[in-house]
C-alpha cells in the first residue's frame, strides 16, 4: 500500500486539473476546425458540441475553485494547530 503525502497529492491533483484543462482546449480547437455542415442538423450538433465544451470548462473551473478553497482551509486549520502547540 502507498501512502502519500498531502503535498505530493496536492500535487498529483494540481497536475491533473491542467491535464484536463489542455484536453478540454485541445477539444475546443478540434471542435472549431470540424466542419458539421451547413444545414440545420449541422448546427444543431454544433452548438450542442460547443454548449458541452463549454459545460466541461466550467466544471472544471469550479473544481479548481474547491480544490483551492480546500487547501486555503487545510492550511489555516494547520496554522492554527501549530500556533497551539506553540502555546503549550
Amino acid at each position: 500500500m502507498v501512502i502519500l503525502s498531502f503535498q505530493e497529492l496536492t500535487y498529483i491533483i494540481k497536475q491533473d486539473i491542467a491535464d484536463i484543462n489542455k484536453r478540454i482546449a485541445d477539444l475546443q480547437t478540434y471542435v472549431k476546425q470540424r466542419n458539421t455542415g451547413h444545414s440545420p442538423e449541422g448546427k444543431l450538433v454544433e452548438e450542442h458540441t460547443n454548449n458541452v465544451v463549454m459545460l466541461l470548462q466550467s466544471k472544471l473551473a469550479n473544481t479548481s475553485i474547491t480544490f483551492k478553497d480546500v487547501l486555503e482551509v487545510r492550511t489555516q486549520v494547520r496554522n492554527s494547530t501549530s500556533s497551539l502547540f506553540h502555546l503549550f
